[in-house]
């Protein structure tokens, strides 16, 4: 046999050998650089929120970073990259559970903002969410020495929420860095300097009625709470008991005054008792005369019938401003605390009231939520997807009876501005007695009645007269009820009156103007009364053989909570056709 391991022979596996060494090499090394980009896109798209907020960042370079007890609570995760960090943060705003993305580069620059979760009411996180994220958010280039708070106007809390998670991440930075930042003191609640048994004797002195009182627990940190120490609620629900008390700040320990403040529903003061008041007695040889006991008693006397926007206009007690400042504000603290507490209160539950919204207006698809924050009345504002209007769940606590439910009213008004129809739940007459009978049932829902149709104008009209019984509209011998009922809806068709407007952005006489340089200033228009539909806000017949104009206005329901999207005029002829748009 023949040598097989010639030369010519092992050339050609040599060869194949070789080249499979390579290929497996050059394959590895391949693999090698493609798994490295297949786990940089994978990272990318799980850590899109921190390139968001960290331009720049390469996700390859990412160090977490456990936060301890150094760092702010809020503090949830921190992420170290080449391009500098991104904090991750679980704040509080108007509601519970906001999670807040920051980014901050090497120089302590925010770079970004972004929110990954909150449950505020849409409408003001909107106001939020234009003003303190995005590439233009008020934040970005703000540093640990520049930080300034941005609150939004009618959005106090959840733009609050925002600021707070802002701070904490750049505590964080400067911690990460091996630095040091001023931790706020720990919070302290007001403590009660009494018994509740004693408070509620007192509370029973104060309020002179044979009522019981139940104590409310709140959330004092929540508040912020530097004053109100305990609260109470009657018992036949007219009304709160609130105990204040003032700590001196220049005797540790000391009690500088404590009282006792009845807020009716209404959120007027009823009530005040002073139950201590330690002012520094005289110093002659300072020129100080400490006040009297009849001046600072007169004080007490101004409080009652304030509510919190009317409060700080109580004139101070000479020589005592620093003493009847602070017992001012600890009765603000308790009137803004019961406020918040009595807004949130409906006597009927949510999901009723909700329910009796869709029977009133015959909605059949969800009603979005767009109750406004600070209303006297409005409870809870609703407006039909399906275009059919708005309602309003209306609550009046009377001023005048002690604080009593007086009415709770479910109000339809459509798109036109219109009362167009209304929903008695709560009519409270007076008792009946030797000189007094109240209004039968038909009476009252009579005068229900009379307000549909009507607008807001008619309402504020109606409103303005001074005659007892205005025109007979009224209802006899329950005229205090139904003038306050004519309050409540007036307040309510003023909020929709906006909310409208919104829906019609552009206003209905440029709308007539654009109309005329769109058809011909030689055609006149008038305007046909529609139902009301969700896009067609208005429709205008056209003289001679010229059909007709709709003005519409689409509101998106996907994009930027029910921002504008489009807004068109569109020319119909009178065969059905559309001629042009504009």
């Amino acid at each position: 046999m023949k040598n097989m391991f010639t030369k010519k022979n092992l050339m050609p596996i040599i060869v194949l050998s070789v080249i499979c060494i390579v290929s497996a090499a050059l394959i590895g090394i391949i693999n090698s650089f493609t798994s490295v980009e297949i786990e940089k896109q994978r990272l990318e798209a799980a850590n899109a929120g921190k390139i968001e907020v960290l331009p720049g960042l390469d996700v390859l370079t990412m160090e977490e970073i456990t936060p301890d007890d150094k760092y702010p609570e809020v503090v949830e995760k921190i992420s170290k990259f080449d391009a500098g960090y991104v904090v991750e943060t679980k704040v509080k705003g108007n509601a519970t559970g906001m999670i807040v993305l920051v980014g901050i580069d090497n120089d302590g620059k925010v770079t970004g903002v972004k929110v990954l979760e909150n449950g505020e009411t849409p409408t003001y996180w909107a106001d939020v969410v234009s003003v303190v994220t995005g590439k233009d958010g008020k934040y970005n280039g703000q540093t640990p020495e520049t930080l300034q708070p941005e609150i939004v106007s009618g959005a106090t809390n959840s733009s609050t929420g925002v600021y707070n998670a802002v701070k904490a991440s750049l505590d964080a930075f400067v911690i990460a860095g091996g630095g040091e930042v001023e931790q706020e003191p720990e919070y302290e609640a007001p403590k009660s300097q009494r018994e509740d048994s004693e408070l509620i004797t007192l509370a029973g002195e104060l309020v002179s009625k044979s009522t019981g009182f139940t104590a409310v627990e709140f959330d004092a940190k929540a508040y912020d709470a530097k004053y109100l120490a305990r609260l109470f609620k009657e018992d036949s629900g007219k009304g709160y008991v609130a105990y204040v008390v003032v700590m001196s700040s220049n005797y540790a320990g000391a009690v500088e005054s404590e009282t006792l403040v009845h807020i009716e529903n209404s959120g007027k003061i009823k009530a005040v008792k002073k139950l201590a008041c330690n002012i520094s007695p005289s110093n002659p040889e300072y020129g100080y005369t400490a006040p009297t006991e009849d001046e600072v008693n007169s004080f007490y006397d101004r409080i009652p019938s304030n509510t919190s926007s009317t409060i700080d206009n109580v004139e101070l007690v000479t020589n005592a401003t620093n003493t009847s400042t602070n017992v001012k504000n600890s009765v603000k603290e308790a009137l803004t605390i019961v406020g918040d507490i009595i807004s949130k209160e409906m006597p009927t539950s949510e999901e009723s009231v909700k329910e009796l919204a869709k029977e009133l207006i015959g909605a059949t698809s969800e009603l979005a939520d767009i109750t406004p924050k600070d209303s006297l009345y409005i409870k809870k504002l609703y407006k039909d997807n399906d275009g059919k209007g708005y309602v309003a769940y209306l609550i009046n606590y009377s001023e005048k009876y002690s604080g009593r439910l007086e009415t709770e009213t479910l109000v339809h008004v459509g798109n036109n501005g219109k009362i167009k129809d209304l929903k008695k739940i709560t009519w409270t007459n007076s008792s009946k007695s030797n000189r007094y009978t109240p209004p039968t049932v038909d009476e009252v829902n009579a005068f229900y009645t009379s307000l549909k149709g009507k607008t807001l104008a008619d309402l504020q009209e109606l409103a303005a007269l001074e005659n007892g019984n205005h025109g007979g509209l009224l209802v006899t011998k329950a005229t205090v009820t139904s003038k306050d009922l004519l309050k409540t809806l007036i307040e309510a068709l003023e909020v929709i009156d906006g909310e409208i407007k919104k829906d019609m952005p552009t206003s209905e006489e440029e709308v007539k103007n654009l109309i005329a340089d769109f058809i011909g200033s030689d055609v006149t228009i008038t305007e046909v009364a529609i139902n009301d539909y969700k896009y067609v806000k208005k429709l205008y017949k056209l003289s001679g053989d010229n059909g007709y104009v709709a003005y519409t206005a689409n509101f998106s329901e996907k994009y930027g909570n029910g921002r504008l999207e489009t807004e068109t005029l569109v020319h119909i002829g009178i065969d059905g056709k559309i001629k042009d748009l504009k």
